[in-house]
């Protein structure tokens, strides 16, 4: 499910080419999107366009780097699922994380941190495992639910595209009516817990902390929010 890619961004950085290419990016070829039932004979998927995390995961870098141009955030939003295993997030009901789905990512930074494809690239690119394996730190990544984020919009248009409900034409309406604000409170919705990314240097561009969605015929004080309510 790559046709969705081009939408989110004209081409691919080579950046984040090179490091969607490593083992760690490569095995997420062959992880599905929907936790396994693409694995069943249930008839929604009989017949249905593959979409993989590896997919999801490209599509999320590059509207990261679309809205930002940031190499930091554009990295960590690539490799978020980076440790996703087969079922995705079923394993969440074992480690009892069912509601906010986080559970998956515990080695995300171990993967990193062994990787030396992965390494020798980040080193390359100015970049440590520490601003890349944890993309809960950029709001234009990640946000809590019901707010929207690149990784909540890829699998929301992603899905919409597989299921059949939305076509392109559709999808480009929705996406080019986005834009990046910030929010109402200054910077303060960012959760406390998660911290504050490091200050931008001349490399690296980044949104203001407080940076939040919009479309961009919403009413300037008010937020706009994804329907999609799924953490």
């Amino acid at each position: 499910m790559t046709e969705n890619w081009s939408l989110y961004h004209p081409e691919i950085p080579e950046f984040l080419r090179r490091l969607a290419e490593t083992p760690p990016m490569a095995r997420l070829r062959q992880v599905g999107m929907n936790c396994g039932c693409e694995y069943t004979s249930f008839p929604r998927f009989a017949g249905w366009v593959p979409y993989s995390r590896f997919d999801h995961s490209v599509g999320v870098g590059l509207i990261v780097w679309h809205f930002t141009g940031d190499l930091r955030q554009s990295a960590a939003g690539l490799l978020h699922d980076a440790a996703t295993p087969a079922f995705a997030h079923v394993v969440d009901f074992l480690h009892g994380d069912h509601l906010h789905q986080e559970s998956t990512e515990a080695r995300t930074a171990e993967l990193i941190e062994t990787s030396p494809e992965l390494q020798a690239l980040l080193k390359e690119y100015g970049l440590t495992t520490e601003d890349v394996a944890d993309y809960h730190r950029y709001p234009i990544a990640d946000n809590d639910s019901p707010q929207l984020s690149a990784d909540r919009l890829e699998y929301t248009l992603g899905d919409l595209r597989c299921y059949g409900f939305a076509g392109a034409d559709a999808l480009r309406v929705f996406y080019e009516d986005l834009t990046v604000w910030r929010d109402e409170s200054g910077g303060r919705s960012w959760p406390s817990a998660r911290g504050r990314p490091p200050a931008p240097s001349h490399r690296h561009r980044s949104r203001p902390p407080g940076s939040m969605w919009r479309t961009r015929t919403a009413s300037p004080c008010r937020p706009w929010r994804t329907c999609c309510a799924m953490p």
